[in-house]
């Protein structure tokens, strides 16, 4: 096993291990849950269509426990949880991980105040080699799947000085490391800043400023910066611009939420997304790009569509540089009844940046059928596309997975309390 393996599986034990404090008011609950998955994909290598690497096709069976710890006092929320994903290929050898991914989150919420509420948190997501997912989560371009940590620290706060105002700000540090050296490792310093109004009663205004600062850098290791001390890094890099694929964006804007009726909403933001970068130690505005995300909601009869776009200037990690990021979709949810409940999802991404363009499409279907409140049976079918490649290149790479899916959960969020 790596030494990122033993690292990331000892930062979730020892995150388990942290005693939540108690009160007398105070309850804790634990949320045990266990999903198994059966699984075909006719391109389990992702090799590009019309290329001489050969598509390979594989059965797998992969198992994930969960286990989610909560403590709940009169002014605090405090949660544990950590989940793995185990996966055996049945028909290939070498591609099983111990385990396939790790995800871990700890968050403490606190009221300060009637008005105020202050969250910390740490969420940890590492992946040993997830073939199990034709383009893996978080990362859709393909090329980047390889062994990965991603760990996010985070502060924010919210402060409602009424019931028709609200101010949301949130710090985040987020670092993702990839172990194959031909990518590029990140940083992240993000802030935001969200102003939200009720100007009527069924109308919002929003007013944001987001600021990201993207740091690049081949083969960082987060744990090893803070403990070894002969790591020999840039000066500064964690921190300062450096590098010269190293930017920050300001976008500030404006938003409206909108309330049509009780069961559809609208919600608009635009911006100007102003990107900077540092050349012979003078900040430079090369460019200005627009920010536009628009979300509509609504509620039929026993179903509930989710329409999305959202137009971005932001790192494709894993590859150099900034893409201008361009994303719509769709989601279809319905639930005939108290056992029956299928989903259909339809997304495009483009990413696009002066001698990179890729395409990526991705299709679902899935039904499940609940036997009882607490176990459901289902399958599901994806298609995924994608056109292009990080060289520039326009090769066409597709993959089909089907997958039977058994999921045990708990009867009531209150099954193990004390």
């Amino acid at each position: 096993m790596t030494r990122r393996r033993w690292l990331a599986i000892l930062a979730l034990a020892t995150a388990l291990a942290v005693p939540a404090a108690g009160a007398a008011d105070g309850k804790s609950t634990l949320l045990p849950s266990f999903d198994l998955y059966d699984a075909w994909t006719d391109n389990f290598l992702l090799a590009p269509d019309h290329s001489h690497l050969p598509r390979v096709t594989a059965w797998s069976t992969s198992f994930q426990p969960g286990l989610r710890y909560r403590y709940d006092s009169f002014r605090t929320e405090s949660w544990i949880s950590v989940a793995a994903d185990f996966l055996h290929v049945w028909n290939l050898r070498g591609y099983d991980g111990w385990p396939e991914s790790v995800l871990g989150d700890i968050e403490w919420a606190y009221w300060a105040s009637p008005s105020t509420r202050v969250t910390f948190g740490e969420q940890l997501t590492y992946y040993t080699d997830p073939r199990n997912q034709p383009f893996s989560s978080g990362r859709v371009i393909e090329t980047l799947r390889t062994e990965s940590i991603n760990n996010r620290l985070f502060g924010q706060i919210a402060y409602m000085p009424d019931p028709l105002g609200r101010l949301d700000a949130a710090y985040a540090y987020v670092t993702t490391e990839f172990r194959d050296p031909t990518l590029w490792d990140t940083v992240d310093h993000q802030v935001t800043t969200l102003w939200t109004q009720q100007i009527a009663p069924s109308q919002k205004l929003m007013i944001f400023y987001n600021f990201n600062r993207v740091l690049f850098s081949h083969n960082y290791d987060f744990i090893r910066h803070f403990i070894d001390p002969h790591y020999k890094m840039v000066p500064g890099f964690p921190v300062a611009l450096h590098n010269a694929y190293d930017f920050d964006t300001h976008t500030p804007g404006l938003g409206f939420q909108y309330l049509a009726t009780p069961t559809w909403t609208v919600e608009m933001r635009s911006g100007v997304i102003v990107p900077c970068v540092e050349k012979g130690r003078l900040y430079e505005d090369p460019h200005l790009e627009w920010y536009e995300r628009i979300d509509v909601t609504k509620l039929f009869w026993k179903m509930q569509l989710a329409l999305s776009y959202n137009r971005d200037y932001a790192p494709a990690y894993g590859l150099a540089g900034a893409f201008v990021t361009q994303t719509v979709g769709g989601h279809l949810d319905e639930r005939w009844s108290l056992k029956v409940e299928t989903v259909q999802d339809l997304y495009y991404t483009n990413y696009s940046q002066p001698g990179t363009n890729l395409d990526t499409l991705t299709a679902t279907v899935g039904a499940t059928y609940y036997f009882y409140t607490w176990i459901g049976l289902g399958g599901s079918y994806n298609f995924t596309e994608q056109l292009g490649g990080p060289d520039g290149s326009r090769q066409r790479t597709t993959a089909d997975l089907a997958q039977v899916r058994l999921s045990l959960g708990v009867p009531r969020p209150d099954w193990i309390r004390f």
